[in-house]
């Protein structure tokens, strides 16, 4: 690398974090229509949490790290606070039918998906104050640096996504 830093380099502080808890319930279907035809349906539901104080080194090592010292290097934060929920739904329809004196496959289905994520404005964030520390020497570094807060402000940035599809194939 143009640093000479090995691949393994590791910027983070000793109380830099990022935590995700999520859970999910599903439903599958599945229903035979005679001997030729089957029904499948499957149904998503999945809500998660998100929060992480994390910090990250600028790219171009070459211009600020001072390889006799180690100094120069600053690292930034960014805390993260976060839900979100993704539901979807899949039904499809698949058989088999008689033309021209072969058998054919065929294949129905529609699919839907919806994700939503809230984010809530944090102090260093996107919105705020950026967070930085001068690391006296990375050389002798051991991860030690004047902790970020994960503070507010107010209001939110929601994203929402919605994808829906038909498709259909035949053999």
């Amino acid at each position: 690398t143009p640093s000479e830093l090995p691949h393994t380099t590791n910027f983070a502080t000793d109380w830099a974090y990022w935590h995700r808890h999520s859970s999910t319930a599903f439903v599958n279907f599945d229903q035979a229509l005679g001997d030729r035809w089957q029904l499948k349906a499957a149904i998503n539901h999945t809500t998660g949490d998100e929060e992480s104080l994390s910090v990250y080194a600028n790219a171009y090592a070459e211009t600020w790290l001072d390889k006799e010292d180690g100094s120069g290097a600053i690292i930034s934060g960014y805390s993260w606070d976060s839900s979100d929920q993704r539901d979807s739904i899949d039904l499809y329809l698949n058989g088999k039918f008689d033309l021209f004196e072969r058998e054919q496959d065929i294949v129905f289905g529609a699919s839907h998906s919806q994700y939503e994520s809230i984010a809530l404005n944090t102090a260093s964030g996107f919105a705020g104050t950026p967070y930085s520390y001068a690391i006296p020497n990375f050389y002798t570094w051991d991860g030690s640096a004047p902790e970020m807060e994960l503070a507010y402000l107010p209001g939110q940035g929601v994203i929402r996504t919605k994808q829906t599809g038909i498709y259909s194939s035949t053999s």
